[in-house]
């Protein structure tokens, strides 16, 4: 009985967390590797492991955190600028859209194959609905790109283009509509119509305590 007493307390303590000599080799080798990329590659590696965990707000957060601490400028997410991964420009991380809640790698997929086929930036809410597919890119994905800061880059802040999702959607089904029965028309020579882009809501501006709390949310 006492020996297997003592033999079950060693398997017992070996069960909790046990490395045989082997997996100890391995494991610090990778260790050293990569160790040595987030010394001597820190974006790049920062950028590889925000990808690698996209979908694990918890650990995105402490990643970002990690950023904060190595001084490496994390970029605020751009529908100018999308990004599906997280990625390096000149030392800086480019945010990976795809980890913002409720837009999905689908919906950034989307805006970036809008945004080359326009050959252009986006200039406002109204613009970017009438040109990215919103099947794909629908109201709970625009709300996450607006509350991340996605359109801090067009006209409008984040009270207005936030107030203007509803009639954004609404006027860019009419725009697409259109575009697409001007194309089926048997007849080149039909005249193509312009549509004049709805005002932004006169809303008040939110204090950057509230825009900086919504933000987090999204991210």
């Amino acid at each position: 009985q006492k020996i297997a007493e003592e033999i079950f307390v060693v398997i017992d303590k070996f069960a909790n967390y046990g490395f045989n000599k082997s997996h100890a080799v391995a494991y610090s080798v990778v260790a050293y590797q990569t160790a040595y990329l987030k010394a001597n590659f820190t974006a790049e590696f920062l950028a590889a492991n925000l990808t690698n965990e996209f979908g694990n707000p918890d650990k995105v957060t402490l990643l970002l955190e990690d950023c904060r601490k190595l001084k490496i400028h994390v970029m605020v997410p751009d529908i100018n600028r999308p990004s599906v991964k997280f990625t390096v420009d000149k030392d800086k991380i480019v945010f990976g859209m795809s980890a913002i809640k409720n837009v999905g790698v689908n919906a950034v997929k989307a805006i970036e194959d809008s945004h080359k086929n326009l050959g252009r930036n986006f200039k406002s809410i109204y613009d970017f609905t009438s040109n990215v597919d919103t099947r794909i890119v629908n109201k709970r994905a625009l709300e996450g790109l607006v509350l991340a800061g996605a359109f801090d880059s067009v006209k409008g802040d984040r009270a207005k283009n936030f107030s203007s999702i509803e009639s954004a959607l609404s006027f860019g089904g009419k725009v697409q509509s259109t575009k697409e029965t001007q194309k089926d028309s048997l007849f080149g020579d039909v005249e193509e119509i312009t549509f004049s882009e709805p005002e932004l809501p006169e809303v008040d501006t939110w204090d950057q305590k509230f825009a900086l709390a919504k933000e987090r949310e999204a991210l």
